[in-house]
């Protein structure tokens, strides 16, 4: 069964291994498939701290201790401009198209 939660600190390693699948499944990302494997558990912690105490926040799907998908929002940080918001969605491709062959 698929939860859907907040992700917190204790998420680091599940969201850094969500993080690399992701990038592993295209090229249309800012991130490279070399820069994602280069990060460490310390990265993705301190940019969930840094996403949580800026007023911006993740949601996502989980299942099974694994994470299948997010969902981030962010909040402008600039007070004139603090009603705008980024919605960013990622999933695990991979996933969907293994689902896919079993139907």
């Amino acid at each position: 069964m698929v939860e859907y939660r907040f992700v917190g600190e204790g998420d680091a390693a599940a969201f850094l291994d969500f993080f690399r699948a992701v990038v592993s499944e295209t090229d249309n990302l800012a991130c490279s498939f070399e820069d994602a494997g280069s990060m460490t558990e310390e990265d993705e912690l301190a940019f969930i701290k840094s996403s949580i105490s800026s007023g911006s926040f993740s949601v996502v799907a989980v299942e099974d201790g694994r994470i299948l998908g997010s969902c981030d929002i962010r909040i402008a940080t600039k007070a004139r401009i603090r009603h705008r918001a980024e919605i960013e969605i990622r999933i695990r491709v991979q996933r969907i198209f293994n689902e896919q062959k079993d139907c």
